[in-house]
């Protein structure tokens, strides 16, 4: 698989969102591996191309948790954070070029249908290639192409978290209706 001529830099502002604790880390790419939803032991930091990506997403994510007796109840605020991505070697799943060399078909839309080609497809690129992060679609958010998640493979960087992930700012909470939801579900 021959992809180098689709890697790319990045440098801008990103956005991530971690439950609201006092010894959470924002940028500890371990805390997405403690659940069988997300990477399984892969060390991988999730971050979203803007605000509206990330609450989208967060929201999608409690919709499922929501469904799940084990854990239903249990949602807490997300506290929200900026910060600035310097990488090299980036590939942009976005791309219909290297979604065709990549043999996917109806991308992005293939994405939103199968969870499944999300972790395989994201697994073969970090195992495959040189890339130390890829761009892919929100599933949230699926036709505006604009909206996008910055998936980085923590593990590829030569240093981490600096000079990759620099300036990170808390921002915020999501959602005020969660104390709304909590209160009348009572």
């Amino acid at each position: 698989m021959r992809v180098d001529p689709f890697l790319i830099s990045i440098d801008q502002l990103v956005y991530r969102t971690i439950p609201d604790a006092p010894n959470n880390n924002p940028l500890d790419p371990l805390y997405a591996a403690l659940t069988d939803r997300n990477r399984r032991g892969e060390p991988t930091l999730y971050l979203g191309g803007d605000p509206r990506v990330m609450a989208t997403e967060w929201a999608r994510h409690v919709e499922d948790e929501i469904k799940d007796p084990a854990i239903a109840g249990e949602q807490r605020y997300r506290r929200t954070f900026d910060v600035r991505a310097s990488l090299d070697r980036v590939l942009d799943v976005r791309d219909p070029a290297l979604c065709r060399t990549l043999s996917l078909q109806n991308a992005p839309w293939c994405f939103a249908d199968s969870k499944r080609l999300c972790q395989q497809t994201s697994s073969r690129l970090r195992q495959q290639t040189d890339a130390r992060a890829i761009i892919v679609p929100a599933i949230g958010l699926i036709d505006q192409p604009d909206r996008w998640v910055l998936v980085v493979f923590t593990d590829k960087l030569p240093t981490y978290p600096e000079p990759f992930l620099t300036d990170l700012k808390a921002d915020g909470t999501l959602p005020a209706w969660l104390a709304w939801n909590r209160t009348e579900n009572r």
